[in-house]
C-alpha cells in the first residue's frame, strides 16, 4: 500500500477519524462480538498497513507514522479482548487473569514488531507496558499460594532487571529506545512501591483479592525501591530527559510512603538518607584546584577560535560584444 510522504498527515488524520467512529461504535451501538472484533480488527490491519507502506525518512519515523503504530498496537489489542469474547472468556468474568494475560500479550506482539521493523517509540511504549501486564498478570494467575500480590512483586523484580539490562544495550546504540525504557521503569518503580501500599486500605485489597495488611515492606525491598527512585531521577538529571525525571520522582514519592510504613522513628532510613545527603552536599562544596567548564560544547569552544566571514563582493560581468555599449 503506498503512501505519498506530503500526504502523511491527511493520511493519520483520517485515521484518527476512523479510530474515533470505532470508539462511538463500541459505546452506542449494540454490536455482538464478531461485529467487534471485525470492526477493530480492520482498524488495527489498515492503520498498519498504512504505517508500513510509508516511506522512511531520515533516522527515524515521522511524527504521523508514530501515530498509525500507535492506533494499530491499541486497536490490536482491542481486537484480541473481542476475540476472547467470542471464544466464550470475557474480561469481566472470573477468574479473568488469564484473559488479560493473553490479550495483553496480543497487543505487547503487535507493537513491539511494529516497534523493531520501523523503530517506533510511540509503539514500544505501549507494546513493552502491554508485556509487562501480561506478565504481571499471569504471574497473579499462575501464583500457587494465598496472595497473588507475591507473585506480583517478583514478576516485577525480574522485569526491573531485564528494563535496566535493555537500557544499558541501548543507550549508546538506540538512545531513544533507552529513553521510553527508562519511562517504563519508572512506571514498574511506582507499581512495585503499589503492591506494597494496597495492602493498607483493607477495602481496596479484599476487592482485589489480596491479603490486608500495614503496607510496610522488608529492608531488601525498600533498598530496591530507594535506589531505583534515586536512580531515575539522577538519570533524568544527567540525560537532560523530563520522562524519566518525572516518572522516577513518582516513584522516590511512592518508595518514601513505603519506608514510612516501617516507623522506627529517626534510627534507620531517615537517619541513613541524612548523613548520605550531608555527604554529598559537602562534596559538592569542596574547594576545587581549577573552574571546570559547565558544559562540554563550552569548553570545545574556548579551544576553537570563532570564524570569521568573508564579506561578500558584487561580481560585474562584461556585457557581451554584440550589445551597444
Amino acid at each position: 500500500m503506498l503512501v505519498r510522504a506530503h500526504r502523511g498527515n491527511t493520511l493519520a488524520a483520517g485515521v484518527v477519524v476512523l479510530t474515533a467512529f470505532t470508539v462511538e461504535a463500541e459505546l452506542r451501538l449494540d454490536l455482538g462480538d464478531g461485529a467487534r472484533f471485525a470492526l477493530t480488527a480492520g482498524l488495527a490491519l489498515l492503520a498498519g498497513l498504512l504505517g508500513l507502506g510509508s516511506p522512511v525518512q531520515g533516522d527515524r519515523p515521522r511524527t504521523y507514522q508514530e501515530l498509525l503504530f500507535a492506533i494499530a498496537t491499541l486497536a490490536a489489542t482491542g481486537a484480541a479482548a473481542h476475540l476472547s469474547a467470542l471464544l466464550g472468556s470475557s474480561l469481566s468474568s472470573r477468574p479473568m487473569a488469564g484473559t488479560v494475560a493473553w490479550v495483553a500479550g496480543a497487543g505487547a506482539i503487535c507493537g513491539l514488531a511494529l516497534a523493531r521493523r520501523r523503530d517506533a517509540t510511540l509503539a514500544l511504549l505501549l507494546g513493552t507496558v502491554l508485556a509487562i501486564v501480561a506478565l504481571l498478570a499471569a504471574a497473579g494467575a499462575a501464583w500457587p499460594g494465598d496472595d497473588p500480590l507475591d507473585g506480583v512483586r517478583l514478576m516485577l523484580v525480574v522485569v526491573l532487571v531485564l528494563l535496566v539490562g535493555a537500557i544499558l544495550v541501548r543507550f549508546d546504540r538506540r538512545y531513544r529506545h533507552a529513553v521510553v525504557l527508562a519511562d517504563v521503569l519508572g512506571v514498574t518503580v511506582v507499581l512495585l512501591s503499589a503492591t506494597f501500599l494496597v495492602r493498607a486500605d483493607h477495602r481496596l485489597a479484599d476487592a482485589l483479592g489480596v491479603v490486608p495488611g500495614s503496607g510496610a515492606a522488608g529492608t531488601g525491598w525498600e533498598l530496591l525501591l530507594l535506589v531505583c527512585g534515586f536512580g531515575l531521577v539522577g538519570l533524568g538529571s544527567a540525560a537532560r530527559e523530563q520522562g524519566p525525571g518525572w516518572l522516577g520522582a513518582i516513584g522516590l514519592v511512592a518508595a518514601l510512603l513505603v519506608v514510612s510504613r516501617g516507623g522506627g522513628g529517626l534510627v534507620g532510613w531517615p537517619l541513613a538518607l541524612l548523613l548520605v545527603g550531608l555527604v554529598l552536599v559537602v562534596v559538592a562544596l569542596r574547594p576545587v584546584a581549577r573552574e571546570v567548564p559547565e558544559d562540554a560544547e563550552e569548553a570545545a569552544g574556548l579551544e576553537q577560535a570563532p570564524a570569521v566571514a568573508m564579506p561578500l563582493r558584487p561580481v560585474v560581468l562584461p556585457p557581451p560584444d554584440d550589445e551597444p555599449r
